[in-house]
């Protein structure tokens, strides 16, 4: 038997109304709030069983409201928290290649004013 929750409080027992319950009132009457609650034969409280764990509905229209984006590339990812010895051999070695390629350059351009 599923107890109604417009049940005046003053028609459960005794041993019910000593019990904390949440009363709210309610056009002038006390009544029990007692959500998802069962009562046996002798008017004792059995919790419900939960029916729904869980629901993804409308979930997809949300994400895609303001569409799916990919997630942005940067030109240059972020060092922080790379080994500072390697950072420290990276330093070295681009200004080894800069000096390498501007040092071919100059070389180029010498060759070029020779032939012409």
């Amino acid at each position: 038997m599923r107890i109604h929750p417009w049940i005046a409080f003053s028609q459960l027992s005794g041993l019910q109304q000593s019990m904390s319950l949440s009363l709210q009132s309610i056009r002038g009457s006390i009544v029990p709030k007692l959500p998802n609650v069962l009562v046996d034969s002798n008017l004792n409280f059995v919790k419900m069983a939960k029916s729904k764990n869980h629901t993804n509905h409308n979930q997809n229209k949300k994400a895609h409201r303001n569409g799916i984006k990919k997630p942005k590339s940067h030109r240059h990812p972020s060092l922080k928290g790379v080994d500072p010895k390697f950072l420290r051999n990276q330093r070295f070695a681009k200004r080894g290649t800069f000096l390498l390629k501007t040092k071919e350059q100059a070389a180029a351009k010498a060759a070029a004013a020779k032939t012409a």
